[in-house]
């Protein structure tokens, strides 16, 4: 909105974003002593910090109050996630490709970066992948992946496979091939998975995924949890919930017939600079 204007309808005018600034109500302020309810939102402050400008709320504008009160952005901020530079493999080591025929399977939100992993060791070193999006079903999956393995052709299962029982398949055809099953898990927050639908479908590049969106990501939550520790990269835990035990998340492990379970960090490569500076704006949060 602001970028249309400043182009298209601002008359020519070139707008000096240092000496501008915007001043709005909904600035993420938590209730205390000060204030007898917390703001409903933070959006405007994530406004000005999309674009670049100072921000004031009405009282410190209009008032002239000199107090900050305090106030709560977004549990994931994309540009300290960009700046982590983190490497790709945990351990950084992973050899990529293995020695011979192997099954990646692969554990993660959507948004979580499974697909673009999948099609970037697809083409770099010809990987075969399945996945429900394009066959459906898991059972035709399990057959492709068996097909491909016939072929002594390397397989990556690119679903989310939150579940044990969804990965001891595949391990088990695995082995039935004599072929390697690695497992590879994102570390991907709930947040970041949201913001990165969100950044995809903004740039348009990923037509296979643009329906998936909050509400597809939500349903995802039961089996799927975060653990956002400061310092420390976002990991998958169980879910603590009796009444969705069921479809609780479960910690990928060696016994399920891995020989290794690798962590997979977020790390983009961006086609041009507007592409990361789209990425690194709040693209979620209301």
């Amino acid at each position: 909105m602001w970028e249309h204007f400043e182009k298209y309808e601002n008359g020519g005018i070139s707008i000096n974003r240092q000496c501008s600034f915007y001043v709005g109500d909904a600035a993420g302020r938590i209730c205390s002593s000060l204030r007898g309810k917390k703001d409903h939102s933070a959006a405007d402050r994530l406004f000005a910090l999309n674009i670049g400008i100072n921000f004031f709320t009405p009282e410190q504008y209009f008032l002239k109050q000199t107090h900050i009160e305090n106030y709560i952005l977004p549990s994931f901020s994309p540009s300290l996630s960009l700046d982590a530079k983190l490497c790709l493999f945990e351990p950084e080591d992973t050899a990529v490709p293995g020695e011979g025929p192997e099954v990646l399977v692969f554990v993660g939100y959507p948004g979580s970066g499974k697909s673009f992993l999948a099609n970037k060791l697809a083409r770099d070193y010809g990987y075969e992948i399945v996945n429900r999006d394009t066959l459906k079903t898991w059972q035709k999956c399990v057959e492709n992946a068996k097909i491909l393995l016939k072929r002594k052709q390397s397989v990556i299962v690119d679903n989310t496979n939150a579940d044990a029982q969804s990965r001891k398949r595949f391990c088990d055809v695995a082995k039935s091939f004599g072929a390697v099953a690695r497992c590879f898990v994102f570390n991907c927050t709930f947040e970041q998975a949201a913001h990165n639908c969100k950044y995809r479908v903004i740039i348009g590049t990923d037509e296979a995924h643009s329906d998936v969106g909050r509400m597809v990501l939500n349903t995802y939550r039961n089996k799927f949890q975060d653990l956002w520790l400061p310092l420390e990269l976002p990991k998958l835990v169980h879910l603590q919930n009796p009444k969705a035990a069921h479809l609780d998340f479960q910690e990928p492990t060696l016994a399920e017939g891995f020989s290794s379970i690798v962590r997979v960090n977020f790390v983009p490569e961006f086609a041009c600079s507007e592409h990361e500076r789209i990425y690194r704006m709040y693209l979620c949060d209301s």
